[in-house]
């Protein structure tokens, strides 16, 4: 009897001996866990994985996004809407006056690997930016749909548009809707409604030698039309990523 009771006991025993090591691997994670969710907070940014940025850039969120590479590296092919901005640790600082107007606006960072792009996260928030995603899956690491389109802020806009030597040879379309266009557009634009691009190619390849600035409500359909631009062999096409609905532009009726 008393065998029995000592395996009993020792049984008994065991049992607590593993639900506390089971209690204590979970706090453990929890501590962890925890641990992760306070240095996200800490850092001020939010790293995003591949599938959270193309989630991002899918909806109707107003986004500024960053490519921090350099000008070559872009060039051969970027996020659709994306900016350059090229991280410096000496010259990135002095960039941030350019962007500015986004402080409390989501703006999203990206390079080739996470590590350009990370760096480029700190600078934001110590500068002030309040919404700052760091994508950690970079070019390199994750199958994005990249263009060739360049694409500027509306403030870069306005600058290239009162370039007096851009007087002749800057060609400013519109591609919303007539109606859009009629209740105020930029000073000497012409509206080509997305839908009619294609009808009316012919008619645009008369400015293929001119320097071409897309815009439309929000910088979504200008993208694509300023990509088919470029699809159909011109070379001096840019995309306005502020629509008219999303920077204070000067309109004209």
């Amino acid at each position: 009897m008393k065998v029995i009771n000592n395996f009993k006991v020792l049984g008994i025993v065991s049992i607590l001996i593993l639900s506390l090591g089971f209690i204590a691997g979970c706090s453990s994670k929890n501590k962890v866990s925890n641990t992760i969710q306070q240095s996200e907070e800490t850092k001020g940014y939010e790293n995003i994985d591949g599938k959270q940025t193309e989630k991002l850039l899918n909806s109707d969120k107003d986004v500024l996004i960053i490519d921090v590479r350099s000008e070559y590296e872009y060039e051969k092919g970027h996020l659709l809407n994306a900016i350059n901005l090229p991280y410096d640790d000496d010259d990135f600082k002095s960039e941030l006056n350019e962007i500015i107007d986004y402080k409390d606006k989501t703006v999203l960072v990206y390079c080739r690997s996470g590590n350009r792009s990370e760096k480029a996260a700190v600078k934001l928030v110590d500068n002030g930016f309040k919404n700052v995603k760091n994508v950690t899956d970079g070019v390199d690491e994750y199958d994005y749909k990249l263009v060739k389109v360049d694409n500027i802020t509306g403030r870069e806009a306005e600058k290239m548009i009162n370039d007096d030597k851009h007087d002749k040879d800057l060609i400013i379309l519109d591609v919303r809707e007539p109606k859009d266009f009629n209740n105020g557009h930029l000073l000497n634009a012409i509206n080509i409604p997305i839908e009619n691009i294609d009808k009316r190619m012919d008619e645009l390849r008369n400015y293929k030698s001119k320097d071409i600035i897309v815009y439309c409500n929000t910088g979504r359909k200008s993208a694509e039309v300023a990509e088919k631009l470029v699809e159909h062999g011109f070379t001096d096409v840019t995309n306005i990523v502020d629509g008219v609905s999303e920077y204070d532009f000067k309109l004209v009726k």
